[in-house]
């Protein structure tokens, strides 16, 4: 009986919030979501609560936290070697075609290119050095779906860093 009473208390809470939207200015609708997300939690909250199934939600809940953790450091690798690109596309736009050789030895990298490659902060011991170069060639590695330029890269920026 409680789960009918509860569908019947949402079916008419969203009716009355798609109501309300259709006709909110929109001033007051950006002040009024952040209190309407955590209300929809609250509520949510009190419906796993009450049919005994909390534990389940917990546990979907850390496997999100770890998921969405693990799409971070992706997302952040990505704007890392977007920038690295970035800078590499600059000087190389006004390079000339016999630069665009394959067989041209890359100049030499920056220390601070190295730094940013590996994502570590100027300074880092040889230990975080190993450990990020470690991260990074295990998510571009040619034998994982990455290039050998990329793999090329990050083990030009270990050897600039550790000498």
């Amino acid at each position: 009986m409680l789960p009918l009473i509860l569908g019947f208390v949402a079916v008419y809470a969203a009716f009355t919030l798609v109501r309300w939207f259709s006709n909110a200015d929109t001033k007051n609708v950006r002040k009024s979501l952040p209190w309407g997300a955590i209300a929809i939690v609250v509520l949510l909250l009190l419906v796993l609560v009450a049919t005994g199934r909390i534990d389940a939600a917990l546990a979907g809940l850390a496997a999100l936290v770890v998921w969405g953790m693990r799409v971070f450091s992706m997302v952040q690798m990505g704007k890392q070697f977007r920038d690295m690109f970035r800078k590499k596309d600059a000087a190389g736009a006004n390079a000339g075609a016999e630069n665009a050789s394959p067989a041209r030895r890359p100049d030499p990298m920056s220390p601070d290119e190295a730094y940013r490659i590996l994502g570590l902060q100027p300074g880092a011991s040889d230990e975080d050095v190993k450990a990020a170069y470690r991260r990074v060639i295990g998510q571009l590695h040619p034998d994982r779906g990455g290039t050998d330029y990329l793999a090329a890269k990050v083990n030009q920026a270990k050897d600039v860093l550790l000498g």
